[in-house]
């Protein structure tokens, strides 16, 4: 069931002058194939490699990267610590971060959307990630982008960023469920994705206050 196949992601973030990233990302039912993977198959040395080079920002310091598998083998779990130079972009008194700063979304059909046959997706998990932003002294909160939902023959996706205790929260979610689609409702598809891509490129907008 897509509700045991699932990925959860909680991220704090820390802007101080070199960037501080934690976060624990845990796995269960057949979302630990790649974890799994890394934890059997590689030395600790090319785990950490492996996660350098696919960590969606440039990681200055790991300071931590742990894995560890459950022995009843439900769950796995991934936890790591390290520093970045850079998040988001700051133009005069405006810091922009993106929403999608940590997981991007990998939803794409490509240029081309026309099919002569069905497409079929065998695709059944859901992913979950809760980013933490602490808001960084002497800057106020300008923009953050309204919640959204979006809908697609059982596949979901949720966007909502509020600020809650000094930190800003990102929830979005996306549910997978699998399917098969003419090549008239694939294209439908498409829109749908590119629907997530337009919300996944918003930014929240922080000001610096006047002193």
């Amino acid at each position: 069931p897509v509700e045991l196949n699932h990925v959860h992601s909680i991220d704090s973030i820390y802007l101080e002058e070199t960037i501080l990233i934690r976060g624990k990302k845990k796995f269960s039912g057949n979302r630990q194939r790649i974890i799994r993977g890394m934890f059997y198959e590689l030395s600790p040395d090319d785990r950490r490699k492996y996660f350098l080079e696919h960590f969606p920002l440039s990681i200055q310091k790991l300071d931590l990267f742990e894995i560890n598998i459950h022995p009843s083998g439900e769950e796995s779990l991934l936890s790591y610590s390290g520093r970045v130079n850079q998040l988001g972009s700051i133009s005069g008194t405006r810091y922009f971060i993106p929403v999608n700063v940590i997981h991007p979304s990998f939803q794409s059909c490509g240029s081309n959307t026309d099919r002569i046959s069905d497409f079929i997706s065998r695709e059944n998990f859901t992913e979950t990630n809760d980013i933490y932003i602490a808001l960084p002294a002497g800057f106020t909160i300008e923009f953050l982008p309204p919640e959204l939902k979006l809908d697609y023959k059982g596949n979901q996706y949720l966007l909502k960023t509020t600020f809650e205790k000094g930190f800003i929260h990102i929830h979005h979610q996306l549910i997978h469920t699998a399917m098969r689609l003419t090549p008239a409702e694939y294209k439908d598809l498409c829109s749908y994705y590119q629907a997530i891509a337009k919300t996944n490129a918003q930014t929240i907008v922080l000001k610096k206050e006047r002193t």
